[in-house]
């Protein structure tokens, strides 16, 4: 029997799946019949799969199969081509070698002068057409072989067997609509920005699909969301009980395997360097057509403008395909950070608020600068936080240092408490030809126990927030100037007790999460400055 084949015209993908249509004619005669329709997937989910069929056609079966010995298969049809191609790629061969082999003459008796010459004449010419005709044949049996062997790959493939019953005989169109596990996109973004302008962000798409055989010339669209139905959250009581106390744990030995994973983990942790200097092509960017853009109730759709040819990764040799989606211009007030007590260069970084974001943009983008790729920074809008600070580079020419200059310990014996006094030194250079607005970040420590207290003496008219200890000074420096901040505060505690600093990596601040190790903020499993694993 006969399988009818079919194309993908369209797909829509979700970040998970997609609903895959392809199309087709079928030969249908009057009355029942049973029909095979080939060009399908492993993935195809048999549950979701619907045949969409002119008027006049009742559907009474559907089901998939295997392919037969006995269907007539597009395989058959090559392997006949490629079978002439080889005999006409046989005669040419002899045909060549037959002019080759009569051009020896040493042989021959009685052989006109004029002949001989007429020959040789023709044999440069008739040779190189029959040597041409060889290697075009060569590479159209080459061709057809990979043809052929793409094609049996397919019909390894189900068959969907489908009984009809047709009003009249005809050739009809049809569509099959089904759901797949094969094809995905993720979220690209960039920012492009002079640090002087609102910031460009534009958000792309990265389509992977794992079918058979490519996607040529498909519509495509792109949805925001998983076709896993979802289930609203449900709440269970919450209960309050007396905990009983726990004898204090066993002291634990530092292993020397762990300090060996942190020290790799450290030295794998990504860094932001400066871009590369260096002249470039005064070029405009290659752009394509933004998708158009519809909201559902449920999620967001990117219909993209124009028929995508989107190749198949199972074979390796394809990493996906990019597709613009949307380009937002978005507000920032850009500034040079520096944190002295954990990084001694500065960073020039854009302050977004928050509400500018759009709700959907959530993860890394690559940063460009005045054209130029400076690395990689995360956008994760917190609701509870006004702005988001994206750091777009180095400063080099921006450094800092942090020194502690005295720690002073006491007792008093009336008070039956104990303290230490802290004063470090901050300097701050603006290596720069030009001013530069500088915000400068540090902290003093923040008690969670009543018997504890932390005295600020000397802040430098910096702004103090006290309930995490933070505090910013923002600095106008002129070129090449260089400027010292005091800081200093005392910690009073019983006497009988010792203290220690800590880091909270679970309970966050304002939605951020901490290192207990060396307090850099965390976005995932590993802290990305000293590799601690992270609870």
């Amino acid at each position: 029997m006969k399988i009818t084949g079919t194309k993908v015209t369209s797909v829509q993908i979700y970040r998970s799946g997609a609903e895959v249509v392809r199309q087709g004619v079928m030969e249908v005669p009057e009355g029942v019949s049973r029909i095979r329709i080939g060009g399908l997937s492993w993935d195809a989910n048999l549950e979701t799969t619907r045949l969409f069929v002119p008027e006049g056609i009742t559907l009474s079966d559907i089901r998939f199969v295997s392919a037969e010995d006995g269907d007539e298969k597009p395989s058959d049809a090559l392997e006949q081509k490629i079978t002439a191609l080889k005999a006409a790629l046989k005669i040419r061969e002899m045909q060549a070698d037959m002019w080759e082999k009569n051009g020896d003459f040493s042989s021959c008796a009685n052989l006109n002068i004029r002949d001989i010459e007429a020959y040789i004449e023709n044999l440069p010419g008739r040779l190189e057409n029959l040597f041409e005709e060889v290697r075009r044949l060569n590479m159209t049996i080459e061709e057809k072989e990979k043809e052929l062997e793409r094609e049996k790959e397919k019909e390894k493939l189900p068959v969907m067997a489908v009984e009809l019953c047709a009003a009249r005989a005809g050739s009809f169109p049809f569509e099959i609509h089904c759901f797949e596990a094969n094809a995905s996109w993720q979220p690209v973004y960039e920012i492009h920005t002079n640090a002087k302008d609102p910031i460009t962000l534009r958000v792309r798409a990265r389509i992977i699909q794992n079918s058979p055989y490519d996607w040529e010339q498909v519509k495509v669209s792109l949805l925001t969301g998983r076709p896993a139905g979802g289930s609203a959250p449900s709440q269970k009581p919450v209960y309050l009980e007396i905990q009983p106390e726990l004898p204090p744990p066993a002291p634990k030995m530092n292993s020397p395997m762990m300090g060996a994973f942190a020290m790799s983990m450290q030295a794998a942790a990504p860094m932001v360097d400066g871009a590369a200097a260096g002249d470039t092509l005064r070029l405009a960017r290659a752009e394509t057509v933004s998708a158009e853009v519809n909201s559902e109730e449920t999620m967001t759709e990117y219909l993209l403008p124009s028929l995508k040819d989107i190749p198949t990764s199972r074979n390796g040799l394809s990493e996906g395909t990019l597709a613009d989606l949307q380009t937002f211009e978005v507000p920032a007030e850009y500034e040079t950070l520096l944190i002295p007590k954990q990084d001694v260069r500065g960073y020039l970084t854009a302050n977004i608020r928050t509400q500018d974001i759009p709700d959907t943009v959530r993860g890394s983008a690559a940063i460009y600068l005045k054209g130029i790729y400076t690395g990689e920074a995360r956008i994760s809008p917190d609701l509870s936080q006004d702005m988001v600070t994206v750091s777009l580079g180095e400063e080099e020419s921006v450094r800092g240092m942090r020194i502690e200059k005295t720690k002073k310990a006491s007792q008093a014996m009336l008070k039956n408490t104990q303290s230490t006094e802290y004063l470090f030194e901050i300097k701050v250079r603006n290596g720069k030809n030009q001013a530069l607005l500088l915000s400068v970040k540090d902290q003093i420590p923040v008690s969670r126990d009543k018997t504890i207290t932390v005295d600020v003496l000397n802040l430098s008219h910096g702004e103090l927030e006290e309930a995490t200890g933070l505090i910013k000074w923002q600095l106008s420096l002129a070129p090449g100037e260089t400027r010292t901040l005091q800081l200093a505060y005392r910690v009073n505690w019983p006497k009988d007790k010792k203290i220690k600093e800590t880091f909270s990596a679970s309970a966050s601040i304002g939605g951020r999460r901490f290192c207990k190790s060396c307090g850099a903020e965390v976005f995932g499993r590993f802290c990305p400055e000293c590799g601690a694993v992270i609870d």
